[in-house]
C-alpha cells in the first residue's frame, strides 16, 4: 500500500494549480465490508435521485471484474473501464450517457484478462477523474466490497465514503472495520454510514446504535448516520425487472428515504469543499 506521506505527497502534485486554488473533490465512494448489503442498488438509486433534482452525475462502476450496475440496467456497454485499465481508452472515451444528468462509466465482470490494477492505475484514474469533475455536480463511485488494496486507495482519495450496512451483527462489524482503516490510514474525507434492509425505523436505529457504541469506543470518533433504508420486496423486483427501484416506484416510502439520502450526501459534499476552501 502507498505510505500516506508518499500518497499526500502525489495528490498535492497532482491537484496543485498554479493559481493555487483548491481542487474541487466532488467523489463519493460507496462500500460495505461484504457483498448482500445493497451496495449497488442504494449507490445506483442514490445517484439517480440525484439526476432527478437536478444534479448532473458521473456514476463510475469500479467493482473490479465483479460490477453489475450494467446488469442492473439491462444495459450492453461495448466500452468498460476495462479499457482504461488495458491502457486502450482514456476515461472520458467511456461515458454512457444514460440520461441528460446521469452519466455512466460500466465496469465488467469475469473477465480472464482483467489487469491487475496497482496504485500506479489508481493514481492515474484519479488523475483523469479530476479532469471531468467540472463537468459533474458528484461522482458516485461503486466500489467492490471487502478492504482490499485498491479498494481502500479509492477510499482515501473520495470526499465521502458512504459505508453500507444491514442490520446484521456481522454487517456492522465490518462496518466498523472499514471506519478503524480509514483512521489508520489518516482519511481525511468524511465518513458515511447507510443502515439498509431495516424491519423498521426501530430496526435501523438499534443497528446504528451498535455501530456507534464499537467505533466510539475502539477508536474514538463518532460514527455518522445519513440515511435508514426499509428491507423492501419492491426493491427485489425492480432488481429483477431490471429497472431504477425509484422511479419504477417513486412515492413509496423507500424511495422517499433513499431520495432523502441523496440530499444528504450532496448537502455533506457542499459543506465537505467549504471547509476545504476555508483552510
Amino acid at each position: 500500500m502507498i505510505g500516506q506521506a508518499e500518497r499526500l505527497y502525489e495528490l498535492n502534485h497532482l491537484y496543485k494549480k498554479e493559481d493555487k486554488a483548491v481542487y474541487k473533490n466532488n467523489i463519493i465512494a460507496f462500500t460495505s465490508g461484504k457483498g448482500g448489503t445493497g451496495k449497488t442498488i442504494i449507490s445506483l438509486n442514490t445517484a439517480f435521485g440525484s439526476a432527478i433534482d437536478g444534479k448532473k452525475v458521473l456514476y463510475i462502476d469500479l467493482d473490479l471484474n465483479f460490477a453489475n450496475a450494467a446488469i442492473m440496467l439491462n444495459i450492453y456497454s461495448e466500452s468498460t473501464i476495462i479499457d482504461f485499465f488495458k491502457g486502450s481508452n482514456n476515461l472520458s472515451s467511456l461515458i454512457y450517457k444514460y440520461h441528460n444528468n446521469l452519466h455512466f462509466i460500466f465496469g465488467d465482470s469475469g473477465r480472464l484478462d482483467f489487469p491487475k490494477v496497482d496504485k500506479g492505475s489508481i493514481f492515474k484514474l484519479f488523475n483523469e477523474i479530476q479532469q471531468l469533475s467540472d463537468k459533474y455536480d458528484l461522482i458516485i463511485i461503486d466500489t467492490g466490497a471487502g478492504a482490499a488494496e485498491e479498494t481502500l486507495e479509492i477510499l482515501l482519495n473520495s470526499a465521502i465514503t458512504v459505508i453500507i450496512s444491514s442490520t446484521e451483527p456481522t454487517s456492522i462489524m465490518d462496518c466498523y472495520v472499514i471506519h478503524k482503516l480509514l483512521k489508520f490510514n489518516n482519511y481525511k474525507g468524511v465518513k458515511s454510514v447507510i443502515i439498509n434492509r431495516c424491519e423498521n425505523e426501530k430496526d435501523g436505529e438499534n443497528a446504528f446504535r451498535n455501530l456507534t457504541t464499537a467505533v466510539n469506543h475502539f477508536i474514538k470518533e463518532p460514527a455518522k448516520l445519513i440515511g435508514l433504508v426499509n428491507d423492501d420486496v419492491e426493491i427485489s423486483r425492480s432488481i429483477k425487472e431490471q429497472k431504477i427501484f425509484i422511479s419504477r416506484n417513486p412515492a413509496s416510502t423507500t424511495a422517499m428515504q433513499i431520495k432523502k439520502i441523496s440530499k444528504n450526501i450532496y448537502d455533506n459534499l457542499q459543506l465537505v469543499n467549504i471547509n476545504q476552501i476555508k483552510k
